[in-house]
């Protein structure tokens, strides 16, 4: 991948408005022609600086607007455990981000349910029944003050 300069940054920033954009309108945005502007979409996407295109769900509307910030300890870590947890996290469709963190707590999921009996069945039955854990300790999310898509600053 070449470096990232500031025709790139301006892709980047118009597509994490708006990943819809097609190639006209992004050229617009950036202010250059279209030709350019998908040879450099293209680099940038076969570079590996954009790994995908998403949409962003209102989660209330889906019915699984409870968020929580659980953070989990371990009662152990070697490379197996923390593979296994890892394994074990991603079948797990209420945990919308997992990530390992230094600190008092091992990892940090952002998990999203219908209500408090959902997150205390995902805490008592999904994660209580794994044998690695040790503690839980849970966040409750009570307003979302500043919420971005990912994307570039």
């Amino acid at each position: 991948m070449e470096k990232i300069d500031e025709l790139d940054l301006a892709i980047l920033r118009a597509l994490s408005e708006n990943g819809r954009l097609s190639i006209r309108e992004l050229a617009n945005k950036v202010h250059r022609s279209p030709t350019p502007v998908f040879e450099r979409l293209r680099r940038l996407e076969a570079g590996g600086v954009i790994r995908g295109y998403t949409v962003t769900v209102d989660m209330e509307k889906l019915g699984r607007g409870f968020t929580v910030i659980c953070n989990v300890k371990l009662n152990r870590i070697n490379n197996n455990i923390h593979q296994e947890f890892a394994r074990l996290i991603m079948e797990m469709p209420e945990v919308r981000e997992c990530y390992n963190v230094s600190g008092a707590y091992d990892y940090l999921l952002k998990v999203q349910v219908p209500d408090m009996a959902a997150y205390r069945h995902f805490v008592t039955v999904r994660l209580g029944e794994l044998p690695m854990l040790d503690s839980v300790h849970s966040v409750f999310v009570m307003d979302t003050v500043k919420f971005e898509s990912p994307g570039i600053m």
